[in-house]
């Protein structure tokens, strides 16, 4: 597997902005610590960050599960033309994941993620991810298919003007046989 300059640039970035989210909520909670629980060592510190940690990542792995729990059947339906919510599905998937991983400001992220209006504008764009990693894996199940229903816009027909092309002129005849 390849990764890029960028893919690793944002790793770092990622990785860096997560030591600093939990270094900013250390120093947040024990400045305010003595005045909210009474104390200010690590265990009273540390302690409010490993639940709210905890509690995010139930919540993940619960967004996770419904999300793919109900994926295939929207992927079908996008596939159908019967439209779908594959793209909202594939957002949850995305923040439940996120909300996994360790780290305030993922879980900041994901918490955007799971807002209406920011699903509603990122919509297609997790739809055409879906579509992509759908269409990916049927090629890779039928190498030689070509093209499958639904996942990519029909080409309008092409125009024919007359005397092109071949022309076969068929007269029926009934048969009837001895049988």
């Amino acid at each position: 597997m390849k990764i890029g300059c960028l893919a690793l640039s944002i790793l770092l970035l990622m990785a860096i902005g997560e030591v600093a989210s939990f270094y900013v909520a250390h120093r947040l909670l024990a400045t305010h610590a003595t005045a909210l629980i009474g104390g200010s060592s690590w265990t009273d510190t540390l302690l409010p960050i490993i639940v709210l940690q905890t509690i995010a990542i139930v919540c993940g792995a619960a967004l996770v599960k419904t999300a793919v729990a109900a994926l295939p059947q929207a992927l079908v339906g996008t596939l159908l033309g019967q439209g779908g919510s594959a793209g909202r599905l594939v957002l949850r998937l995305i923040a439940g994941l996120l909300l996994i991983l360790p780290g305030f400001f993922l879980d900041l992220v994901a918490l955007i993620l799971l807002l209406p209006p920011v699903q509603r504008g990122l919509a297609a764009a997790g739809q055409r991810l879906a579509m992509a990693v759908v269409r990916q894996q049927l090629s890779k199940l039928f190498p030689g298919a070509g093209r499958f229903p639904g996942m990519q816009p029909r080409a309008a027909a092409p125009e024919r003007r007359s005397g092109e092309g071949r022309v076969i002129d068929v007269q029926g005849q009934r048969v009837e046989g001895d049988a």
